[in-house]
Formats: structure tokens, sequence, C-alpha cells
């Protein structure tokens, strides 16, 4: 899995973005100087923005897809196909929660969040 970063204003390529081992499902941004990247191996990937240099990785376990990462505040939240939301502390990186009740792909549940 490979990210190509495009320079927004000249459409030009900058830089190809290695590491994930599959596919790169989901893309975040935490500010403007942390990108952060779910792959299809169970892996997310914290970049740097103003060096493009890999600074963490974080395995969200059990082999799982990634499908999607959101940042709020100091948290990192990133779903996966066993139906769990993973909370990380951006300060850490570790997993801080974690949120079941969304079921797996297929079922249908319910699930409900009141404070984080």
């Amino acid at each position: 899995g490979i990210i190509r970063v495009w320079d927004a204003e000249s459409f030009q390529f900058e830089k190809a973005l290695e590491g994930h081992s599959q596919g790169v499902l989901t893309l975040g941004l935490s500010g403007v100087t942390k990108l952060i990247s779910g792959c299809a191996d169970g892996s997310i990937r914290i970049w740097d923005t103003t060096t493009w240099q890999c600074e963490n990785i974080i395995d969200a376990g059990d082999d799982c897809h990634v499908y999607s990462v959101a940042c709020f505040e100091d948290k990192m939240f990133s779903t996966s196909g066993d139906g769990k939301i993973l909370v990380w502390s951006m300060d850490t990186w570790e997993c801080d929660r974690e949120l079941q009740g969304h079921g797996i792909w297929g079922e249908t549940e319910e699930a409900t969040i009141h404070q984080i």
C-alpha cells in the first residue's frame, strides 16, 4: 500500500509514502502536521506532514482491515470489520477504550456512545 502525495496547487506529484503491506483503505488528518493512514493489514500509520516520515505504527489488532480513522481533540478513533471502534490517545498512541455494539459486516445491532 502506497500513499501518493500531490501538491494541492500545482497538482504535481511530490512523494510516495511506503510501508503498509496491503492496500490503504482510509486517510485522516490531525491538524496540519499529522496524516493518519489505515490499512487492510490491520495497521495504522502516523505520518509527519512536514517531513513525510512515518512517526509511529499502531497494530489495531486481529488482522482486521482498518476502514476509517478520525481525530477529535486528543483522541483518534478507528473502525474495523470486527465491529469495534477503538479510541486511541494521540499523546501515547495507546488504545484507551474499545467500543462494541456495531456488529460485524451483515449483522444489525445498535450502539450508543454517551460520553468519551
